[in-house]
């Protein structure tokens, strides 16, 4: 034995050293095994019959088991034993093998498994454990007895119960329990509701290993099992993160055990509340179905201890908070208070999400972003847990929304793995498009280029992330156009699923700082207002802070001054620094264009936060996106993107002559419209002009500041004009033709009506909801071709496309439509006589 060993471990190229020792334990040469076959031929059948027990119970066993195994009385063991010692079979101690090889070869497949089936009805019999007696059953390829299913079933359970979460990870369930009841179902015979009771069982062995496979056999159950109460019991194995992909005859039961009888006794009472929870998630992608989570939610937050108590009500809990967090329809405050609790009371390793669901889709994910979206993301740092060799470990996504809430994007960007390093398109969840729109806002260096086509399949959330996507590659390759267009797409898709939250969802305020830039400042102010107002009614600081600041850089002046105030007091309250940083930037701006000696001061502290969080250049020399700002010393009176807000143009150094000219044309009028107004030649007009342009050190007309971008028409968009108050009959008529002269020509032509003002062919004339003070909700619009109101087109991805707007196509249902009109505002000019001169301002329609 000893030289086969040696020859096998030297022919592998080892040799008679202890650095070999491993080598020569493992090696099982085939000479060696030939001779341990002759051997065990050559002995008697009760020697044989010892060894054959033996290998098939193991080493270690009781000898009076292995004897009546064997079929050998006490004298007979002893003769045995003995002889097989001897013959360096044996141990010394006779209760093992001196080689693998000589169990291996002990007894050939077909004796192996009738010992193996005669071994576990012995164990039964004398009352081994379960999980003894299935182990020898497992080993058995022949159908199993009645008596054997029952063991297996018996022998998962004590697998399951004797499972603590002091010893292993409450979401490893033990594979061996699965493989147990596997084989009871294959071999069982039973019908009806015993075989859909079976099911469930194994269900619940798998449903954190395997939850796919445990969705099918819930859903193969659910027709045999007989009570109400079973069948509601076998829907809480489905995790709620997978239940919105089960199959629909599953969601059907789970929303009518959701709307059964009220529970009674204490164990009906913890399925409804996990049933509950499920039929929550199945309702998160429906505004009415999110409204009603969030009036649940309001009233766990009067009384939260009887659910935060029982770990069915903390599931539930869960469920609503980030419901909560989607709507930004429960105050943050109270999302945050409740969220911290749970905190306390839940272990980041019990709420891991289970094995194939996505870290966002989880019960940790979803505690994750209501914190985040309240603005609270301090305690989540010490929660997570953040080694990558734990089996509980945050993910690198939850970590990077983390840091991301902190201000801190150069640190999100470096984690190993996940969204933000893989750039790829990430899952079809609430969590990871807010992790791509925080990604952005901070100026992370998030995914990669633009994706080309549609994601397949996945619904509208699929279709809103993919957007973003692309939003942030376009803003990257500074594709303004582009990026407007994703924006509006996917704001109208969240708005279609009730994600309305701007602390996650804060395309608004980017739109409205695109369309600023584009000079449709009315329809800025539009987006700027609705996000200010939603951040207001959620009440976090880091989104209510980056509301006033975009919309205070839009207004300019003092009420834009006011507003950055506001915003630099309300975001010194805030977890996220580089959200400050920015807010001090657009004030210090403000201050320092109007000679204020702290706006120095306020840009420096500025620069310094931003800095510290290390928010550069992501893009390699490109422009950032948008929502970061880029560090530097603004012009007067700007705004945090270094942008003119709106207002006056007040320019120094020109006569005043030629400053009655530069406001007339920043305002949009022509030269021959200026001469007319001003009673002088056009060429007057353009000498001064001409005097003008050299004197700002512009090169003509659309270089001035400001030039167009209150005023001026987007190339594709219907306009409508509206004459003054003042004006009437023929001069209104030459008013409005003037308005909408060569310079602003568009695909339709205006045409003028005695005391209205113009009407664009197939728009009804006279009040009514088609007019300028229709609201934006509420009645139908004829925007003409290509443009209906919400609502009244297919709102999923490939909806038909009609008409531009700012250049750009734009798809004419829900918000794209609503952009449409607010852009048609923004270009409607209220012109004001007054004393010989006329100027032309912006306003929304409403206020026009």
């Amino acid at each position: 034995m000893l030289r086969a060993v040696l020859d096998e471990v030297v022919a592998a190229g080892g040799g008679p050293v202890a650095a070999c020792g491993a080598a020569v334990r493992a090696a099982w040469p085939a000479v060696l095994r030939e001779r341990f076959v002759r051997c065990l031929r050559a002995q008697d059948d009760a020697a044989r019959r010892y060894l054959g027990a033996l290998a098939v119970l193991g080493p270690g066993t009781d000898p009076a088991i292995v004897a009546r195994l064997a079929d050998l009385d006490p004298h007979g063991l002893r003769a045995v034993q003995g002889q097989l010692t001897d013959q360096g079979l044996l141990t010394d101690d006779h209760t093992g093998f001196t080689h693998p090889l000589v169990r291996d070869v002990a007894a050939d497949p077909a004796e192996r498994e009738r010992l193996h089936l005669r071994a576990a009805r012995l164990l039964h019999e004398t009352g081994h454990h379960a999980r003894q007696v299935a182990a020898h059953l497992l080993a058995v390829a022949a159908p199993l007895d009645g008596w054997a299913v029952e063991v297996l079933r018996a022998a998962a359970h004590q697998t399951a119960t004797a499972h603590r979460p002091d010893a292993a990870d409450d979401h490893d369930t033990d594979p061996v329990a699965v493989r147990y009841l596997r084989r009871a179902l294959l071999d069982s015979d039973v019908r009806g509701h015993e075989r859909g009771a079976l099911l469930v069982e194994l269900a619940a062995a798998e449903r954190f290993t395997e939850p796919g496979t445990a969705v099918r056999h819930v859903s193969q159950a659910l027709p045999l099992l007989a009570s109400p109460q079973d069948r509601a019991v076998a829907l809480t194995l489905i995790d709620p993160s997978t239940v919105r992909e089960v199959p629909a005859r599953v969601r059907e039961a789970v929303r009518a055990a959701d709307a059964g009888t009220d529970p009674v006794a204490d164990d009906e009472r913890a399925v409804a509340v996990r049933i509950r929870a499920r039929a929550r998630r199945l309702a998160e992608q429906h505004p009415e179905g999110l409204a009603r989570s969030c009036a649940l939610l309001r009233e766990v937050v009067a009384a939260p201890d009887g659910y935060l108590s029982t770990a069915a009500g903390r599931e539930l809990v869960g469920v609503l908070l980030h419901a909560a967090a989607l709507t930004g329809a429960v105050p943050a405050a109270d999302v945050a208070h409740l969220g911290e609790r749970l905190l306390r009371i839940t272990p980041a390793r019990e709420v891991r999400p289970p094995h194939g669901i996505p870290p966002g889709d989880g019960p940790r994910g979803l505690l994750v972003l209501a914190l985040v979206a309240a603005d609270r993301p301090r305690p989540l740092e010490d929660w997570l847990v953040p080694d990558p060799a734990s089996p509980a470990a945050a993910t690198a996504d939850e970590l990077a929304l983390v840091l991301l809430a902190r201000g801190r994007p150069a640190e999100a960007a470096a984690l190993p793995g996940g969204v933000l390093r893989e750039r790829g398109v990430p899952t079809s969840a609430a969590f990871h498009t807010a992790l791509i729109a925080a990604a952005i806002e901070a100026g992370a260096p998030a995914l990669g280029p633009e994706p080309a086509g549609r994601p397949p399949g996945g619904g509208l959330v699929a279709h809103a992330t993919h957007q973003l996507v692309r939003a942030a590659g376009a803003l990257r390759a500074d594709r303004q156009d582009l990026a407007l267009e994703c924006l509006l797409d996917c704001g109208r898709h969240l708005e279609h699923l009730g994600w309305s939250n701007p602390a996650l969802f804060p395309w608004r305020s980017w739109a409205a700082r695109l369309l600023r830039r584009r000079g449709a400042t009315a329809a800025a102010l539009e987006w700027a207002d609705e996000d200010l107002a939603l951040a207001r009614a959620w009440g976090a600081p880091a989104a209510l802070g980056r509301a006033l600041r975009v919309r205070g850089a839009l207004v300019g002046g003092a009420a834009g001054g006011t507003q950055l105030t506001e915003a630099v007091e309300v975001l010194g309250d805030s977890a996220d620094t580089a959200a400050l940083g920015r807010a001090e930037i657009a004030l210090g701006r403000h201050l320092a264009g109007t000679g204020a000696p702290e706006g120095e001061e306020l840009l420096r502290r500025g620069l310094r936060r931003v800095e510290e969080a290390g928010v550069g250049d992501p893009y390699g020399g490109a422009p950032a996106p948008v929502p970061a700002v880029e560090p530097g010393a603004g012009a007067a009176g700007t705004g945090d993107d270094g942008e003119a807000p709106a207002g006056p143009l007040v320019v120094e150094g020109l006569t005043e002559a030629e400053r009655q000219v530069v406001d007339r044309v920043v305002a949009g009028a022509t030269n021959k419209m200026i001469a007319e107004e001003l009673g002088v030649s056009r060429r007057a007009v353009e000498k001064r002009l001409t005097s003008a342009y050299r004197k700002l050190g512009v090169s003509g007309r659309s270089a001035l500041p400001g030039a167009g971008r209150a005023q001026a028409p987007m190339p594709g968009v219907r306009h409508r004009g509206r004459a003054p108050s003042g004006a009437s009959g023929p001069a209104r008529g030459r008013l409005v033709a003037a308005l909408t002269g060569p310079a602003r020509r568009g695909p339709v032509a205006v045409r003028a009506r005695p005391g209205r003002g113009p009407v664009p062919p197939g728009r009804r004339a006279g009040p009514g909801p088609s007019g300028q003070g229709a609201q934006r909700h509420g009645h139908r619009r004829h925007l003409g071709r290509g443009r209906v109101a919400p609502g009244d087109q297919d709102p999923r991805p490939g909806a038909r496309r009609g008409g531009h707007v700012g250049g750009l196509p734009c798809l004419r249902t829900g918000s794209s439509a609503r952009l449409a009109r607010s852009i048609d505002s923004a270009s409607t000019r209220t012109a004001r006589v007054s004393e010989g001169s006329i100027t032309s301002s912006t306003r929304p329609a409403s206020a026009a």
